[in-house]
């Protein structure tokens, strides 16, 4: 995640005396990495990388409180301005217009809700710095009203939604799961259809007028008669939203940050802080309580870690009382008891710290990582992570990519997710497949069961300008298979789960190419791996795509396809050679056309005819026609030349093993 935030507002937090580009050094060497700083119209902007983990740091605040423990430790003042807000909403129980709203949340969807009316609303743009604030972090500055929100969010990193209060006709917000199929219009006034389970606002009546922690919808946001709002704050459910967000595709900020896991407690921070905003900006007057409805307050957290483990990792020796400073210096509040640290972890770091490794870690990047002493590792070298069969499984199947290019066909990569069209033109039930939870796209929502789908995209992408195509993709196919875990219960049940096996697999399609030449290729290429006897259904398939297929992806030219199981392929892989002199003597050779039943495969043929005598070096296939075959039997001797007779002696043996294998008949 990156932030843009500009000096003068990070110096609304911090009073330091250090400069921009001492900021941007310190920081990047303890905490959040400054990638890079600009000036633009007289003011510096900080371009910061958050990691995903620190929720809490993707706003002013959060950078502030950082630079805040990170400056002393370089020799800069530093002071963290932390304003005190308890006292910004004013007393409404005895004004006369006090306002109500009924907000209700039966099945605790949220962790916390705040909101509070505003009357007297005075709509109009935002002043120039607050415009220019918001639009330096690359948000569009509208109305004065919604820029509040926004730039509470960017400033205390909490996420605010703002409703016209006049438009919510039934005083009532009720907090409540979607229903699958259920519609709304976004405040950018684009439809979507949600998935269900997701969190939703309605008006009582059963229509939804938001989508919390994601987007506004259009029929409650403010309008340019807008006199009356709800400022509203709450804290979802972090997978919820993620869910949500993804599987609609809104990825909005508020989504961003609520899917990490926003702090219920800095929500009462940002409600106070928005009507300090609305006050100043809007004119306006609180005229309803505050609305806090917080069931389950988060409960403090202690994690414990001993002293030696710190030493251990940072085979440093920090002294207590530096420790300590550290760790309070970033509000995690701590004590050494019995050579443990002790600490208290803040509301705002709940989802970041929880094992003594994170405690570690806080205090060795304040320390500085450049202030540990470097030291040459020590004992034996560690185990291959890889196994060898592992390494060696790696190595054919590079090999294997390698003999396919020398062989002139050409490698792609495609994407793993098909669309349920896709699985439909290869009649793969849907029910089978695996299916993503939440898919970016419609056409990417099931993990492909083959390969042949997006092979077949890629030669309906290039047909246009290229009439041959030889091209191969290796990569992993995605099936259910049934694999039994037995749980032993108390009443000793059992449960079948089913989960998704990934299979490694090779790829081929061919356009335009005779079969044969494809056939040897193959042979050349198995040959080069050391296996020896080619029978395809052995390791897979080879077939013509069938017309109607190829219609369907607007392909006209022939396409044969190969699929191959790369698993097998390694498993049967050998490296051995074996090196033989040149002949002496040269060869001899005799056609037989033989009429061959069906169902008979040719490798079994041609292994049958080679074992009837040592002298037959090599078997041919030169023709095909119906039901019969051409094969060139080829004789050879290292020690004399071949006669006539052992050509005869060969082939009496050949027909009568034939016959008697296979019912196969010389052709008369």
């Amino acid at each position: 995640m990156d932030i843009l935030i500009q000096d003068s507002w990070l110096r609304e937090y911090i009073e330091t005396n250090a400069a921009p580009r001492d900021i941007q050094r310190c920081l990047s060497l303890c905490g959040p990495s400054v990638e890079k700083i600009v000036e633009k119209d007289g003011e510096i902007i900080y371009s910061i990388e958050v990691t995903t983990n620190r929720v809490d740091e993707y706003c002013v605040r959060g950078i502030a409180r950082e630079a805040a423990a990170i400056l002393p430790r370089f020799g800069f003042h530093a002071k963290f301005i932390n304003p005190d807000r308890r006292d910004v909403a004013c007393n409404v129980s005895t004004q006369k217009n006090k306002l109500t709203i009924d907000i209700q949340d039966p099945e605790q969807n949220c962790q916390r809700i705040l909101g509070v009316i505003l009357d007297n609303v005075h709509l109009a743009s935002s002043p120039k710095k607050i415009s220019d604030r918001l639009e330096t972090a690359g948000i569009r500055s509208l109305n004065n009203a919604v820029d509040i929100t926004n730039y509470v969010m960017t400033e205390i990193g909490h996420p605010a939604h703002v409703f016209d209060y006049d438009r919510l006709t039934t005083k009532k917000l009720l907090i409540r799961k979607s229903k699958k199929g259920e519609k709304i219009i976004s405040l950018e006034d684009k439809e979507y259809i949600l998935p269900g389970g997701d969190i939703v606002i309605d008006d009582g009546t059963g229509k939804i007028i938001d989508l919390p922690g994601i987007i506004g919808t259009a029929n409650s946001i403010v309008v340019s008669n807008t006199k009356r709002v709800l400022f509203f704050i709450e804290t979802n459910d972090p997978g919820i939203i993620r869910n949500t967000s993804m599987s609609l595709g809104i990825r909005t900020v508020a989504a961003t940050l609520n899917e990490k896991g926003v702090d219920p407690e800095t929500a009462k921070n940002a409600l106070l802080r928005g009507i300090e905003l609305f006050k100043e900006l809007c004119d306006a007057e609180v005229a309803s309580e505050i609305y806090d409805i917080y069931p389950n307050p988060i409960k403090p957290k202690t994690v414990s870690c001993p002293m030696q483990k710190l030493y251990d990792f940072a085979d440093e020796k920090i002294s207590e009382r530096e420790i300590l400073s550290i760790l309070n210096s970033l509000e995690i509040k701590s004590e050494i008891k019995n050579g443990n640290i002790i600490s208290r972890v803040p509301s705002f770091r709940n989802h970041d710290i929880n094992i003594l490794e994170d405690i570690i870690e806080e205090v060795v990047r304040i320390y500085g990582y450049h202030n540990l002493k470097g030291k040459l590792p020590e004992g034996e070298l560690p185990e291959n992570v890889i196994s060898a069969s592992s390494a060696d499984t790696l190595r054919v199947e590079q090999r294997i990519k390698e003999l396919l290019k020398e062989t002139n066909f050409t490698e792609v990569y495609t994407l793993s997710m098909l669309s349920s069209n896709d699985l439909e033109n290869i009649n793969y039930p849907c029910g089978n497949a695996v299916k993503i939870n939440n898919p970016l796209l419609k056409e990417e929502e099931y993990m492909r069961p083959s390969l042949l789908p997006s092979l077949l995209k890629i030669v309906s992408e290039n047909l246009s300008h290229e009439k041959e195509m030889a091209i191969f993709e290796m990569s992993n196919v995605y099936n259910y298979e049934l694999r039994i875990t037995n749980y032993e219960l108390k009443n000793k049940n059992k449960f079948d789960q089913f989960l998704p096996s990934e299979k490694m697999m090779l790829g081929i399609v061919c356009v335009s190419h005779d079969f044969f030449e494809i056939k040897g290729k193959l042979e050349y290429i198995f040959k080069e791996l050391g296996i020896i006897s080619l029978r395809i259904n052995n390791y897979g398939k080879i077939e013509y795509v069938e017309n109607n297929l190829l219609q369907k992806y607007k392909i006209s030219e022939p396409v044969l396809y190969i699929e191959l199981d790369n698993e097998k392929i390694c498993a049967d892989y050998s490296n051995k050679k074996t090196f033989i002199p040149i002949p002496k003597f040269p060869e001899a050779y005799e056609d037989l056309s033989l009429i061959i039943p069906e169902g008979i495969y040719y490798t079994d043929i041609e292994k049958m005819i080679k074992q009837q005598s040592d002298l037959i070096k090599k078997v041919n296939l030169l023709d095909e026609y119906k039901d019969s075959l051409t094969l060139r039997v080829i004789y050879q001797s290292e020690e004399r030349n071949i006669v006539d007779r052992d050509i005869k002696e060969g082939r009496e043996k050949i027909l009568k093993a034939l016959n008697q294998g296979f019912k196969i008949f010389l052709k008369s």
